[in-house]
């Protein structure tokens, strides 16, 4: 059994996932109430390498944030992250060898209005 020492921490605050509801499927976010809630984790915030932006230029993203979280099989490119209240498109994750955490590659949107 790993030690404190040794397991990793995600002490840098708490994502929550989201999936637009059907009737704002492609179309702008700028509400919360405009999603709908699948899961949260907290996450720990990654150095951005110079691979990873030259990455997001070939895909002609923005790379605003890299977090890693642990493994959830639930999260895709095809949902949004929230932090706060940025909401943030997820256009690559990445699971480790021993899909024990994930790397999630976000590009910010916008702020959207988080009370319901």
């Amino acid at each position: 059994m790993k030690t404190m020492l040794q397991q990793k921490a995600y002490k840098d605050g708490i994502v929550s996932f989201f999936i637009p509801k059907e009737e704002f499927i492609n179309k702008n976010i700028i509400s919360k109430s405009q999603l709908q809630y699948l899961c949260h984790s907290s996450y720990r915030n990654e150095n951005i390498r110079d691979q990873d932006q030259q990455f997001a230029l070939n895909n002609d993203r923005k790379l605003s944030l890299k977090i890693s979280i642990r493994y959830n099989s639930l999260i895709d490119s095809s949902k949004k992250a929230l932090i706060g209240n940025d909401l943030f498109d997820i256009y690559d994750v990445s699971p480790d060898k021993d899909y024990k955490e994930m790397y999630l590659y976000l590009e910010r949107v916008r702020k959207i209005e988080t009370r319901n």
